[in-house]
């Protein structure tokens, strides 16, 4: 992890190999691999090895929402859902398995699901706001759709909530500025 942090790449790969080959059931050496991988061969690559995990401790939730993650990025959709629906079988609860099926749906223009997995996730980690901001972007795009005054204004209480807990980290202004200058709604971006 220290390799990653300092992006030696080649050594970190080395050490979770090391660290997979002395215990083939660990599952943060398969993530670290998995992670290191995926920045440096690419996502299947990321794909391969927690397959190979998930081979050796099978229906582990960590491991089945990572693995859901990269087929995400692979836009394997269906094959990623059923990954994160596992994951939420073992574990109901699992951080990573929700916020993912949060992305998942945004991804596939299914906002109505979207808003049900990021309302769950909520429920239990209120302070997310990078969760509050996606919410309201799943919000904003039904409200692009249908014109629905309710789903506009749902958006903009999940901005604010996105803004509410900062302390020393303006990433969600930023977010919200980018956003709303991409709409062309510059009276907002300025707010």
């Amino acid at each position: 992890e220290a390799y990653e942090r300092d992006m030696r790449k080649a050594q970190a790969i080395k050490l979770y190999e090391k660290a997979v080959s002395l215990d083939n059931k660990h599952v943060p050496a398969y993530q670290g691999l998995a992670a290191s991988y995926a920045n440096s061969e690419g996502t299947e690559k990321a794909v391969e090895i927690l397959e190979q995990g998930l081979s050796q401790v099978p229906g582990n939730a960590d491991l089945l929402s990572h693995y859901g993650y990269y087929l995400r990025i692979l836009k394997k959709y269906a094959l990623a859902l059923k990954s994160l629906q596992e994951a939420l079988q073992q574990e109901p609860e699992h951080e990573t398995a929700l916020r993912q099926l949060g992305f998942l749906y945004t991804d596939q223009g299914k906002h109505d699901e979207a808003i049900k997995a990021r309302k769950k996730y909520l429920e239990l980690w209120p302070d997310g706001g990078n969760s509050w901001y996606q919410l309201g972007v799943n919000y904003m795009s039904l409200y692009d759709k249908d014109k629905e005054i309710t789903n506009l204004t749902f958006a903009m209480q999940c901005f604010d909530k996105a803004t509410e807990n900062i302390k020393d980290n303006p990433d969600p202004y930023y977010s919200l500025i980018d956003y709303f200058s991409d709409r062309g709604w510059d009276a907002h971006s300025l707010y």
